[in-house]
């Protein structure tokens, strides 16, 4: 078993104490009669993204109860672990807030610590193939995790300083798309500016420009654009 499956059980083990519903009932308003069947039908861990339909949106507001949301929490984490398919990424910490999340106890906080750093890390493995959940988990996890901006600046001097070519196109690629937040977003945004900031980056994207203007035109042109923006900031913000 690796260790997200470990993490995976111990939150089902730590949430167990949450009983089944027989029904999970909600405002007739915006919930119709028999929406909640496909929740109760199956063991919790056989659950689907349609099984759940919209009531990871509506939990708590118009559907169900607080007891509720923690009994289906550990599928709803399981299911959302490789992006935010049930919920989109506001909500998916939102509902965790309005869970009560700052007096859960010892054992569910950790629990759920864990599975945080799982999922940075497993973002952060490949940035730039999903940079929104990227960007959500860096505007979010300050809400549960105290050093988020040690993190951040841990992952972005690994990417910074790596020596191999693929990964400095994607470093680049995702500064040229994502320059916005990194150099003029709030904390913990500036936690990879300052690894920006401690580096020999701007030398690099230099030097890099001529070695590619030709044989990499595109890539040229991106480096053209992370060099002029990061020469801007330098010359007028520090």
């Amino acid at each position: 078993m690796d260790q997200t499956e470990e993490i995976f059980k111990n939150l089902y083990k730590v949430f167990s104490q949450y009983p089944k519903p027989d029904r999970v009932f909600g405002s007739p308003i915006s919930v119709n009669e028999g929406d909640d069947l496909p929740l109760v039908s199956k063991h919790l861990k056989y659950l689907t993204y349609e099984d759940f339909g919209s009531y990871p949106f509506k939990s708590m507001s118009t559907w169900g109860t607080e007891e509720n949301f923690m009994y289906f929490l550990p599928r709803m984490l399981e299911l959302s672990f490789y992006g935010f398919g049930l919920l989109d990424g506001s909500i998916f910490f939102s509902k965790i807030l309005s869970a009560g999340w700052e007096d859960w106890n010892s054992e569910q906080k950790e629990a759920f610590d864990s599975y945080l750093r799982a999922m940075w890390n497993d973002a952060t493995q490949y940035p730039y193939l999903d940079s929104f959940r990227l960007k959500t988990l860096i505007e979010n996890l300050s809400y549960f995790i105290d050093d988020l901006d040690e993190l951040v600046h841990a992952w972005a001097k690994r990417w910074i300083e790596a020596e191999d070519e693929e990964t400095f196109e994607k470093l680049v690629a995702y500064l040229d798309r994502n320059w916005v937040d990194v150099f003029f977003k709030n904390k913990p945004h500036y936690a990879f500016l300052d690894a920006i900031l401690e580096s020999s980056l701007h030398e690099r994207l230099e030097s890099a420009f001529f070695k590619y203007e030709k044989s990499k035109p595109q890539f040229a042109t991106q480096l053209s654009r992370c060099e002029e923006k990061l020469s801007y900031y330098l010359a007028n913000f520090t």
